[in-house]
C-alpha cells in the first residue's frame, strides 16, 4: 500500500456510489473503517474490503444544560383567520317588512303599524319565523300575564348590528289575524333604524303575573287627577273607587282654609228654623249675642241654661230674671215711666221714679 497522507484517506461519511481505495477511511453508523481492498458499493461492514478501525462508543452522560439564549425578534404576524360560523340567535329571527298596513307580512316577515318607530302601537308577526318554523302558539303566550297593564317585554334588535334596536312593552292583547299575530305595544325606547329584508332578533321577556289581593278591601282606584283641597268621595257602591268632589256640586262637601260662618237667628214667627232677624253675634259690640224680633207680639221667654233655675229674659214683659221659677225670680224692671222696679214678679219694689 502506496503511503498517503492522513487527511487525505479521511472520506467523511460512507458512499455506496464512492469508489474507495485502500488505505481510505470512513465513518459508518458511528464507527469508523479503512479500506483494504478497492471497494464501490460494498458495506463498511463487510470485512473482505474494510476493517473495523474504531467502532461507536456507548452514549455518554447528559450534559449540563446551557444558559438560555437571548429571545429571539417577533415574527411578522400571520394572515387573518377566516370567519367563525355564525352564533345562534337568543331570540326569534324574522326578516323586517317597512310596509306599514294590517295584514299578513309574508312568511317569515315583521312589520310595524308605524314607520316612525317612535309612534309604533302595534306589531304584526307571521306566524313562521324566517327558519320557516310555525311560532305562532309561542306568539300567543305574550300575553298571558295577568299582569294586563304590563304583559311583557320585547327587544327587536338587528342582526350584527346590536346598535340598531328597538324596546316595546306588550300593553294589549295578542289576536289571529289569520295566518299572522297582532301585537299591542308602548315605545320605550330605540336607536337606529331597520331597512328592508334586515334580520331582526326577537327577544321575549314575560311579565310576572299579579299578586293576590291583600285581607283588605284593597284595590282603591281613583281618577287621573284631583282638585287641591277638596274632599274624597266615593264613586258608587264597591269601595274600591274614588273621585274628585266638585266645589259647587250638589251635596259635596268643601274644606276652606279661611271659612265663612253663616249667623244662625231663630225665626220668630214658627220657632222651628233660623233667620236673621232674631238671635245674632255683634262684630260692633265684640261678638256680644243679641236677642231681637219685630214683633211684641211674637214675644217669649229665652232662657240661658235651664228655664226654671237659670238666666231668663221673658220678652213680652220685659223683665230679665234669675230664680227658681218664673213666679218667684228676681228681676230688673224698666217701665214706660222710666221707673225701675226690683220685684218678685208678685210683689215690686221701686228703686228709682224717672223723671
Amino acid at each position: 500500500m502506496a503511503n498517503k497522507l492522513l487527511s487525505a484517506l479521511l472520506k467523511g461519511t460512507y458512499s455506496a456510489i464512492t469508489a474507495y481505495t485502500v488505505g481510505d477511511i470512513v465513518d459508518y453508523l458511528g464507527g469508523s473503517y479503512a479500506c483494504k481492498v478497492n471497494s464501490t458499493g460494498n458495506l463498511p461492514t463487510n470485512t473482505t474490503y474494510w476493517a473495523l478501525l474504531a467502532d461507536k462508543g456507548d452514549t455518554g452522560a447528559t450534559g449540563a444544560t446551557g444558559a438560555t439564549g437571548a429571545t429571539g425578534a417577533t415574527g411578522s404576524t400571520g394572515a387573518t383567520g377566516a370567519d367563525g360560523f355564525d352564533g345562534v340567535s337568543a331570540g326569534l329571527l324574522y326578516s323586517f317588512d317597512t310596509v306599514t298596513t294590517d295584514a299578513d307580512p309574508g312568511a317569515g316577515k315583521i312589520r310595524f303599524n308605524n314607520a316612525t318607530i317612535a309612534s309604533v302601537t302595534q306589531l304584526f308577526l307571521d306566524n313562521l319565523e324566517n327558519g320557516g318554523s310555525d311560532v305562532s302558539g309561542f306568539i300567543d303566550l305574550w300575553d298571558d300575564s295577568t299582569n294586563t297593564a304590563l304583559r311583557g317585554t320585547l327587544k327587536i334588535t338587528k342582526r350584527g348590528t346590536e346598535t340598531t334596536f328597538a324596546v316595546f312593552n306588550i300593553t294589549g292583547a295578542v289576536t289571529d289575524g289569520t295566518g299572522y299575530r297582532k301585537v299591542v305595544v308602548t315605545h320605550i325606547a330605540s336607536a337606529g333604524t331597520f331597512s328592508a329584508s334586515d334580520i331582526v332578533s326577537i327577544l321575549f321577556t314575560r311579565t310576572g303575573d299579579k299578586g293576590t289581593d291583600g285581607a283588605g278591601a284593597g284595590d282603591v282606584v281613583g281618577p287621573a287627577s284631583a282638585t287641591d283641597a277638596v274632599p274624597v268621595l266615593f264613586d258608587g257602591t264597591t269601595g274600591k273607587l274614588i273621585k274628585n268632589s266638585t266645589p259647587t256640586g250638589t251635596g259635596n262637601p268643601v274644606l276652606q282654609t279661611s271659612p265663612t260662618f253663616v249667623t244662625p237667628v231663630l225665626d220668630a214667627a214658627t220657632a222651628t228654623s233660623i233667620t236673621t232677624a232674631n238671635i245674632y253675634g255683634s262684630i260692633a259690640s265684640g261678638g256680644d249675642l243679641l236677642f231681637n224680633s219685630t214683633s211684641h207680639a211674637t214675644k217669649g221667654t229665652i232662657g240661658l241654661g235651664s228655664l226654671t233655675t237659670g238666666l231668663i229674659y221673658e220678652e213680652s214683659t220685659d223683665r230679665l230674671g234669675l230664680g227658681i221659677a218664673p213666679t218667684h225670680q228676681f228681676h230688673l224692671l224698666m217701665r214706660a215711666d222710666d221707673d225701675i222696679y226690683i220685684n218678685a214678679r208678685t210683689n215690686p219694689r221701686t228703686i228709682t221714679t224717672g223723671v
